[in-house]
C-alpha cells in the first residue's frame, strides 16, 4: 500500500487464528505516557530528522492513542527510546527516575510493556502470563475486513502526525503533500469498499 511505503509503521498479521495489529511511529504515545516528547519534528532533505524535545509530564494520560480501534482486543504498549540515548543532548530528558522506573532496560532504551484496558494502564507482568489473550472472538471473514479497515485508518492517522518539511524546498514540500494526499485518498477508497462489503 502507498501509505505503508511512505510510513512503514502499521500492519496486521493473522497467526494461528490470532490477529495482531502492529502500530509504531516516533513518539507515538510518548507524551501521554509521561515520557519526553517533541514539540516539533522536522525532516531535512538528506532524510535525517531534527526533533525539538520537551520534558515529559511524568504521568499517564489514557487512552495512550486517541484514535479509536474498530473492535475490542488486547492493547499492549511499549515505549522505545534507543535512538534518543545516542544523542548526549537528550540525556537530561531521559536520565531520570521516572524513565528508569518505567523501563525494562533503560541503557538499551527499552520501556516496560503496558496493558491498557479501557481507561486503565497496568504494567504487564515479567513472569509468564495469559493477560494478552483476547476476551472476544470473531468470525474470520468479519475480522479480516474490520482489521483491514483499522489498518488503513491508522496508516492515514500516522501520515497525518508525521514530520514537518520546513527544511525542504517549496517543490519538495508540494511533492510530499501530494504523496500524503494520494495515500489518504487510496486508503479512504479501500475503506469505503470494505465497508460496503460488510454492509
Amino acid at each position: 500500500m502507498p501509505s505503508f511505503y511512505l510510513t512503514p509503521s502499521c500492519f496486521a498479521i493473522i497467526i494461528n487464528n490470532y490477529c495482531f495489529i502492529n502500530i509504531s511511529s516516533m513518539f507515538l504515545f510518548s507524551r501521554r505516557i509521561g515520557f519526553p516528547y517533541p514539540s516539533k519534528i522536522r525532516m531535512r532533505e538528506d532524510g535525517l530528522s531534527i526533533a525539538t524535545i520537551e520534558k515529559g509530564i511524568e504521568r499517564v494520560m489514557t487512552p495512550l492513542i486517541r484514535e479509536n480501534f474498530r473492535f475490542y482486543g488486547t492493547e499492549l504498549y511499549q515505549p522505545m527510546f534507543t535512538s534518543m540515548l545516542s544523542n548526549p543532548e537528550f540525556d537530561k530528558y531521559y536520565n531520570n527516575d521516572y524513565i528508569k522506573h518505567n523501563s525494562l532496560n533503560w541503557k538499551k532504551g527499552r520501556g516496560k510493556i503496558f496493558l491498557q484496558k479501557k481507561k486503565n494502564l497496568i504494567e504487564y507482568p515479567n513472569s509468564q502470563s495469559n493477560l494478552w489473550l483476547p476476551q472476544q472472538s470473531f468470525v474470520l471473514s468479519d475480522l479480516f475486513e474490520n482489521v483491514s479497515i483499522t489498518t488503513f485508518k491508522f496508516q492515514t492517522y500516522l501520515d497525518s502526525i508525521a514530520l514537518t518539511y520546513e527544511y525542504f524546498s517549496e517543490e519538495e514540500k508540494r511533492h510530499m503533500k501530494n504523496i500524503i494526499a494520494v495515500n489518504k485518498s487510496v486508503n479512504n477508497r479501500l475503506i469505503r469498499l470494505l465497508r460496503n462489503k460488510i454492509d
